[in-house]
Order: C-alpha cells, then structure tokens, then sequence
C-alpha cells in the first residue's frame, strides 16, 4: 500500500500482465510533486519511462518503472511524516512521576531570576533562585608574606627540591583568615550565594483518588515546565517560565472543571527571612543575609 500526503499527486495507471511485457512495452507515470514544503528536481517533475516488466512470484508482470515509482513514492511519503512529526514535537524532557530530589526537579530562568520545579501532585515545591543574593562583606585577605617569599619559593623548584617549595607555599602563598572555610563561605566574610527560598502550593481537592496520566516536562524551544493530571474526571495543569522582557517569574494554574482548583501558597527560607501578608492576594518576604559576623549583608525584599 502506498500512503499519500495531501499535497500529492499522481496521474497515470499500471495494469497485470499475465506474462513478461514485450522488451520496449510498459506504463508510463507522470509524478508531479506540489509539496511546498520539499522542491523536487524537474528531473522527477516530469518522469517518463518505459521499461520491461519483470515476471512477479505470484506470475503477474511488475515493470522496473512501476517498482521505482512506488519505492520513490514510500520515501517520499515517509519524509513528509518524519518532517511533520519534527514540526509538531518540540524538544522536550518529560516524566511520569515527581522530582524526588533537587537533581531530578525542572530548571527554569531568564538569566536572573529562576526555579526548580519538582512537579508534586498534593503540594508544589518552586525553589527559588535570584543572583544578586550572596553572603559575606568586603574584607582585606592580603598576605604581605607571599611576595617576599616568591623568590625563594622559585629557587627550591629549580633545585628540585619540591617538597619543601610546597611547604613554604603553603604557608605564604595563600590569603589571610579562614579564607572560604572549606566550602563553608556562607558562615565566613568570603561569603557564597544563596537561595532565595521556597514558594510552595498546597492544592485541596478534597479527595484521595487516583491520579492518572500524570507528566511532568520541559519545553527546551519555550523554557516552560509543566505539570499535567487528571484526578475524578478532572485535568489539572501548570505551566511555570521566567519571563526576561518583564522579569517575573509566572505560574499559571488552570482545571478543566469550575470550582475544582483550591491551593495555599507560602514563601520560606531556611534562615534570615520573615513573611507577611500584603494584603489578601499576596506574600512579601524580607531579609539580610549573613556577613560571617552579623546578619547585617545584602538586604532583600
């Protein structure tokens, strides 16, 4: 069977034969290829060709050009589906079950403000990230040893003797304090960056069913995650970007039935951080991040 795409067209017939055609004796096709979305050479526009039909296993005659034909034909159709398949299946990451951690949670941004998204049917965790948000205060870590010691330290390599040239290094060659305390910064003056914290949606509706059709994705082509499942009849869906033109971070939460979508939504962080209300439809939280002495650093609302 050949399958044709819409913007095919074939004129011409072929018939059985009940032995071998004489040499010189055949059907002859026309192929016009009016796809505007694959330009075929006018070689294969016009095709006409007469050919001698080769005796099939079943004892009917099938010319040479028959067989081009339907094989230029199969391709041709397999392209267009490959081609239409590409169009309407964007790049995409996609699960069928939550993040159980934060390596498994969706990424989403625009340069400055992002979040991890874990995708959680009774309760969505948004893990939030702003860059501007690192710990810490100016200090002066210089170590006036380093250069005095730099001549010496060169000399004990030429002479091979790199045991001890790493010792001196060791003990010249590197700032003073504690420095970024082993991986610590965030309790020192180095300082590191840090979490906004969590916004976290609690939905109510008010049934322990089943959840089915349940997926979670990534959108490379659009940078939007979303989070789909259907519950008593009921699709529930989130759609989550960053948007860089308006530099807000946006959650959309839509149901297929009225009155189905309930949720509680709170703002935290592990410290430094206090949240209130402002007004009836909105959180606010403020802070000031650790400078490795007091909690007098970057402020933030």
């Amino acid at each position: 069977m050949i399958r044709m795409h819409a913007d095919t067209k074939i004129y011409g017939h072929a018939r059985p034969h009940p032995g071998p055609l004489p040499r010189g004796e055949g059907e002859s096709f026309a192929i016009s290829g009016e796809n505007p979305r694959l330009s075929l050479p006018d070689s294969l526009r016009q095709t006409k060709k007469r050919a001698t039909a080769v005796p099939s296993p079943g004892g009917e005659g099938q010319g040479e050009g028959g067989r081009f034909i339907k094989l230029f034909l199969s391709l041709f159709c397999l392209l267009n589906s490959l081609q239409a398949s590409f169009a309407e299946s964007p790049l995409k990451l996609w699960y069928q079950q939550p993040a159980k951690n934060w390596n498994e949670a969706l990424p989403v941004g625009n340069g400055r403000l992002g979040a991890m998204i874990f995708g959680g049917v009774e309760s969505e965790r948004l893990q939030l990230n702003e860059d501007s948000l690192w710990s810490g205060a100016p200090q002066d870590a210089d170590n006036p040893k380093a250069l005095e010691a730099l001549p010496e330290i060169r000399k004990l390599l030429f002479e091979g003797k790199y045991a001890e040239a790493q010792k001196l290094a060791n003990r010249t060659l590197v700032c003073q304090g504690v420095g970024s305390n082993r991986g610590h910064g965030g309790r020192v003056a180095y300082g590191s960056y840090e979490t906004l914290g969590d916004l976290k949606l609690a939905f109510g509706e008010g049934t322990n069913s089943a959840i089915k059709n349940y997926r979670r994705e990534l959108d490379l082509e659009t940078a939007t995650a979303r989070v789909s499942y259907e519950r008593d009849g009921v699709k529930f869906e989130r759609e989550i970007f960053s948007s860089h033109a308006d530099q807000v971070l946006v959650v959309r939460l839509t149901a297929s039935k009225r009155g189905t979508l309930n949720f509680l939504a709170g703002l935290s962080r592990p410290e430094a951080g206090e949240v209130s209300a402002a007004g009836s439809d909105g959180l606010v939280m403020r802070g000031q991040l650790w400078t490795g002495e007091t909690n007098a650093g970057v402020k933030f609302t």
